[in-house]
């Protein structure tokens, strides 16, 4: 009868014991129950495309079951080599060299994101550095009474000059193409809304890259397309900026069972204080019915206003060579986006037109 050790090495490719190392040059095959035996976190990085995410390895639950169980975590990682001592030197080659551990909790959700720690290893990273590390997560896991198991990913460490979410979850978007996106470093203190719908699909076999700040917006939409098309549940990724490299460094998928938003449950009416104040715009004009526009769109809402009474909403339009002056810059773009909440409240629907009357959608 062959003992529990003996077992894992003779489950072929998806033994319980395997460590799953995935990078451009080396990209191992998904087990259909990683995030059963590898964890939430390591489930959602697999669903990424290779060149879109940072190299990893995933390391299986078990060894932090057998760990709570008494046996040492060197044992533990002894039954990983000589996969292990490979994948350390292979993580270490890539990039700056850095390499972090990240926790990967079997049953984690997305309200549990960020609730187990994570260990940055430096550049000198051994096996018996990542045992340190290992014992930490995994004592973590237990005091906080963590249910299930929890699994590890040993990732390349990328040093990111900006940091963000994007995410289409229930409590935040009534439709699943319709997106939101935060940067959180640096600070940016509004989520900005996004609409997937006909953007364009990126390459799943090229790296995402924003050579410009303005470029970020289209990049996270087409994310956002390629998301809505590739799954039914809604989804939360956090994503970094590196060099002009695009990273998504994970994947969180929302639980069927989340209540977000009660459809019932009827806002309070907020009405912006622009009709109140002046406010000094930079980009946009105001736009008044009634006079004379060579903007279709704004032409149409003179034709069809046949009431007495001027519509409840303002308009504001402004040319094309105004808005990419300021999305040239991190500076620019806060100041439009300052603009637009002042000017709107908040409310903003933005659309585009053509002086070139061959055109049509625009």
């Amino acid at each position: 009868m062959a003992t529990p050790q003996r077992r894992r090495k003779l489950l072929g490719s998806v033994r319980e014991a395997e460590l799953l190392f995935r990078s451009p040059e080396v990209d191992c095959p998904t087990p259909g129950d990683v995030g059963e035996k590898y964890g939430a976190k390591a489930k959602g990085l697999f669903l990424i495309p290779v060149l879109w995410t940072p190299a990893f390895a995933a390391i299986p639950s078990w060894v932090c079951d057998d760990y709570r169980n008494g046996k040492s975590m060197e044992a533990c990682l002894a039954e990983l080599e000589p996969t292990l001592s490979r994948v350390l030197g292979l993580l270490s080659n890539v990039g700056q060299g850095s390499v972090i551990l990240r926790s990967s909790a079997v049953l984690e959700t997305l309200e549990m994101r960020g609730k187990f720690r994570s260990c940055l290893l430096g550049q000198e990273v051994t096996p018996a550095t990542v045992a340190l590390a290992m014992k930490d997560i995994c004592d973590d896991f237990l005091l906080s009474r963590g249910e299930g198991s929890i699994g590890a990913i040993l990732q390349t460490y990328v040093q990111a000059t900006s940091l963000g979410h994007l995410s289409n979850e229930v409590h935040l978007s009534p439709t699943r193409n319709q997106w939101l996106y935060e940067i959180t470093e640096p600070k940016l203190e509004n989520r900005i809304g996004l609409n997937a719908l006909n953007a364009l699909i990126p390459d799943s076999a090229k790296p995402l890259l924003v050579r410009k700040p303005r470029e970020l917006n289209r990049l996270l939409r087409s994310v956002a397309a390629w998301a809505t098309v590739s799954s039914t549940s809604r989804i939360h990724f956090e994503w970094c900026l590196a060099d002009n490299r695009f990273w998504l460094l994970q994947l969180d998928i929302e639980d069927r069972n989340s209540k977000g938003a009660d459809p019932t449950h009827k806002p309070e009416l907020y009405r912006s204080k622009a009709n109140e104040l002046t406010i000094t715009a930079k980009v946009f004009r105001q736009y008044h019915i009634g006079e004379p526009t060579a903007w279709k769109k704004l032409a149409n809402l003179n034709d069809f206003n046949i009431g007495p009474e001027p519509p409840p909403h303002r308009l504001y339009y402004a040319t094309a060579n105004r808005v990419s002056h300021e999305l040239n810059s991190a500076v620019g773009l806060e100041a439009l986006s300052s603009e637009i909440r002042d000017l709107t409240g908040d409310r903003a629907v933005i659309r585009t037109d053509s002086l070139d009357t061959t055109l049509a959608g625009c």
